[in-house]
């Protein structure tokens, strides 16, 4: 009520330039508040634009980082394989060269074995063979030949069998099996040969034939298995061969 009385006691000049001046001040605080607004929104865009800017380039420095990385990656990879190749391709070399070294070593070695076995068997054939003639009569088999070595061809000239010694007569025929060394698996052998002996040998058809192992040694229980098969067994004693089968010993014959 006072300030109403003081206005209306105020010069009308002075009240309208108050008036002015509050309108100026309230419109200047307006402008003030949307200018800070204004200056706000600025601040906010600016602000995200470097958010953007920065997570841009973060992207940007992470895919570089991560290319790199697969680069650098692919590079050891191809490398390791490249290693890895290498390595197989010298480890197949030297296995190759191993094996190539071994057969000429294997080759070496059954040459020398196959020469030692052949004149150790020559030997072992010339040892039995002349003595064999006289056993085998006094067995009541009278033997009129012997031969050694003796091949077995088919029409076509291939060796289709071999025997170590044939003792034969007009009808009956000896095969003689001679080894250093007598296993159960030369006996088997042996009488494997003699079931086919005649279907081989057809010269033989109708003869009756015995079959003999001869060896320098048996091993355990061969001599035994080679009597009860129906063979004649042929022992070396003393440098001189005999026939091992008692006087009731009746041979098997084919």
């Amino acid at each position: 009520m006072a300030t109403a009385t003081a206005r209306d006691e105020m010069p009308r000049w002075m009240a309208k330039g108050l008036e002015e001046l509050w309108a100026y001040l309230k419109k200047s605080e307006e402008e003030r508040l949307k200018w800070e607004e204004k200056w706000r929104r600025r601040e906010e865009e600016w602000r995200k634009r470097e958010e953007e800017l920065r997570r841009k380039e973060e992207e940007e420095w992470r895919r570089r980082e991560e290319e790199r990385r697969k680069k650098e990656e692919e590079q050891r990879r191809k490398e390791e394989e490249e290693w890895r190749r290498r390595e197989e391709e010298r480890r197949r070399k030297r296995e190759e060269e191993q094996k190539l070294k071994q057969r000429e070593w294997e080759e070496r070695f059954q040459r020398l074995e196959n020469l030692f076995t052949t004149q150790w068997g020559k030997l072992v054939e010339a040892l039995v063979e002349p003595g064999s003639v006289d056993l085998f009569r006094k067995r009541g088999i009278k033997i009129r030949q012997s031969a050694r070595r003796v091949e077995i061809e088919d029409d076509n000239g291939r060796v289709i069998a071999e025997y170590d010694i044939l003792l034969d007569n007009d009808d009956e025929v000896v095969v003689i099996e001679v080894k250093t060394t007598v296993t159960k698996e030369d006996v088997d052998y042996l009488l494997e040969k003699l079931s086919r002996f005649k279907e081989r040998s057809p010269k033989y058809r109708d003869y009756t034939v015995y079959g003999a192992i001869a060896g320098i040694t048996y091993n355990e229980g061969v001599d035994r298995y080679a009597y009860k098969r129906g063979l004649f067994v042929l022992k070396s004693e003393g440098g001189v061969i005999n026939i091992a089968n008692d006087e009731e010993f009746k041979p098997k014959s084919w």
